[in-house]
């Protein structure tokens, strides 16, 4: 997913024996300030971000009674460039009419009762999942909102499923 509302980073490159320092906007890393605001989850935050993110396209297989609730989704100006492998910062190739628009789902709650993987016939009756598009919300090596790792640390107090902890 890329997406105009995005993180700034700053590219330094040589000219001659000096250095530059270059802050542009990365669509490939998102910001979405369209967080669920009546979720525990997220009702505190402003802004997370998704870099190098992926859309959440959400179904059910026959038999579960799943309920899905989308914490974080892109911006309207969000777009999917299909098969695209090269994301050099300076070349991020404009949305074409062929190209999926926003906004997509980033962050996805999965609760309810299922079929098990491993045996069909068996039914697991409570699931809490969390699924988000991005495997680097926390990587040191990426400028992102402070708000990511406080999200994160909530994230993991929800799923430990004490209420006293997460108020």
């Amino acid at each position: 997913v890329f997406d105009a509302q995005c993180q700034r980073i700053s590219l330094q490159s040589a000219r001659g024996a000096y250095t530059i320092a270059n802050i542009i906007n990365y669509p490939a890393f998102p910001l979405s300030n369209r967080l669920d605001k009546n979720h525990i989850l997220t009702k505190s935050y402003g802004v997370l971000g998704f870099p190098f993110v992926h859309a959440l396209h959400l179904s059910t297989q026959t038999g579960s009674e799943l309920t899905f609730t989308t914490l974080a989704e892109s911006s309207a100006k969000s777009w999917i460039y299909p098969g695209l492998s090269m994301l050099d910062p300076y070349n991020i190739p404009s949305p074409i009419d062929a190209c999926p628009k926003g906004p997509f789902a980033l962050a996805v709650l999965v609760e309810g009762k299922a079929p098990s993987f491993s045996d069909p016939q068996q039914i697991v009756p409570s699931i809490k999942l969390a699924v988000m598009g991005s495997s680097a919300m926390i990587s040191p090596q990426t400028p992102l909102p402070q708000e990511n790792v406080a999200f994160l640390l909530t994230l993991a107090e929800w799923l430990s499923q004490d209420s006293q902890l997460l108020s």
